[in-house]
């Protein structure tokens, strides 16, 4: 019989609970299990209350699988025949470290990582993309992010043209600023020039799909909405 001010397992027997000595129901077990197989809680919480105990809060979980048993929510095996009733926490959800804020738990949803990735990522605000297909036909993106962007061939570029020889190492830069959420570019005294909508440009202000041209490569031009 179980105790419904701690929840603990008593013998059948017992008229008061082996752990908190709260006076016990017999007819708790005919009142949660009746015949018909339903469960009448306003009954049994009042029968809770006539012995004197404060009842918790209860709610039906559902049947056990093995022995047909209504089960409470929180449950992990059945009253009854002690069947397992839910599956481990560590299965059904996963807790990762929250991307914000490491030290803090993160539950639910799907994180995608890996330590390549996570070193190459800024800890900055992603706010537009420069796309090309003077690459490969399939296309090529690449961020932009708050602050100073540089593009160029060099292994130091934030943005890599590795494939076209004409592009300067560090050909230009492109600066997006919160306060004033406009993206400026400027030509770093590149070797082949830099034309924006096909018009030799050494610094300016770019607008959506407008189309870079450094050395072979063409960019496109995409701002995020802020």
């Amino acid at each position: 019989m179980r105790c419904k001010n701690c929840g603990w397992d008593n013998p059948d027997h017992a008229a008061k609970c082996e752990k908190c000595n709260a006076p016990l129901s017999g007819s708790m077990i005919a009142a949660r299990n009746k015949p018909n197989g339903t469960f009448d809680e306003v009954n049994l919480q009042k029968t809770v209350r006539e012995a004197g105990i404060t009842p918790p809060p209860l709610s039906i979980d559902g049947k056990c699988p093995k022995c047909n048993y209504l089960t409470r929510q929180g449950e992990k095996n059945c009253p009854n025949c002690n069947t397992p009733l839910q599956e481990e926490e560590a299965e059904k959800e996963v807790i990762h470290a929250s991307p914000s804020n490491p030290k803090q738990p993160f539950k639910g949803g799907t994180i995608i990582s890996h330590p390549l990735a996570d070193a190459m990522t800024p800890n900055k605000k992603l706010v537009g993309f420069l796309v090309t297909y003077s690459a490969t036909p399939n296309g090529e993106a690449f961020f932009i992010y708050e602050g100073r962007n540089y593009v160029g061939r060099d292994a130091s570029a934030d943005i890599r043209l590795s494939h076209d020889t004409q592009v300067s190492g560090i050909h230009l830069s492109i600066l997006y600023r919160p306060v004033d959420k406009r993206f400026k570019f400027k030509d770093q005294q590149s070797s082949n020039a830099t034309f924006v909508n096909e018009e030799l440009m050494d610094e300016g202000e770019l607008h959506n799909f407008d189309i870079i041209r450094i050395g072979n490569t063409r960019l496109i031009f995409i701002a995020i909405p802020q």
